[in-house]
């Protein structure tokens, strides 16, 4: 998380007003493609700068699904230019009827990952209340869902359990996983914040919280 902080700052707000007509116009234009049938919250925005490029990070939202229930959104990378340098889709819908989770994750327009998850009641409580009142064992046992192969010993459990402190649900931190494990093999570099940042997930200030946590122990 310090290499993503000390590579990228806020953006100025001009500039990200800039960054989203540009959006608007590659959109148009077939250069960036949307693939899960969402739609931009564009007022919602936000952009991150570096000394090589820029990213803006658009929050998605899909038809029939409860805002509570959608945590989707869409990363474009441009040049300091601000020209298309690529793009990132992350689809993270909740269905706390079924209890399911459904994530998926493309690259420049073509499906790089793709999960639907089956889970329980439970993990669809996002009271912070109700995380501080139940134990440090059950808090662990909700990591049983975030363990993407080859990942650094531990750190996906301490890192849900900072989450579920906070009280994100399960389903939330589950899709994180779907999408952001390959980024965050073996370490949480700027790769693995990018992603956890980009996905929509989470306010960024939780993110930030959680991998300094972890990654300082």
């Amino acid at each position: 998380m310090d290499e993503f902080n000390s590579k990228f700052s806020d953006n100025t707000v001009a500039d990200t007003q800039r960054l989203k007509k540009v959006s608007e116009d590659l959109i148009k234009r077939d250069k960036v493609q949307i693939k899960s049938n969402g739609h931009m919250v564009l007022e919602d925005a936000f952009s991150k700068k570096s000394k090589e490029e820029k990213i803006l990070y658009i929050p998605l939202k899909h038809d029939s699904v409860r805002d509570d229930m959608d945590n989707s959104s869409l990363a474009i990378v441009f040049n300091k230019d601000n020209t298309l340098k690529s793009f990132m889709e992350y689809k993270l819908i909740g269905n706390d009827k079924n209890y399911t989770v459904d994530a998926a994750v493309y690259i420049n327009g073509t499906l790089s990952k793709e999960q639907n998850v089956k889970l329980e009641a439970e993990d669809f409580v996002d009271s912070t209340d109700e995380y501080e009142n139940i134990t440090e064992g059950d808090q662990n046992a909700v990591a049983k869902f975030i363990q993407p192969v080859k990942v650094e010993a531990g750190f996906w459990s301490k890192f849900n359990k900072c989450l579920a402190d906070k009280g994100v649900a399960a389903w939330a931190i589950t899709s994180l996983s779907i999408v952001c494990g390959a980024a965050c093999v073996g370490t949480a570099g700027a790769g693995c914040a990018a992603c956890l940042v980009g996905a929509g997930l989470l306010t960024e200030g939780v993110v930030t919280y959680c991998l300094a946590k972890v990654v300082s122990k």
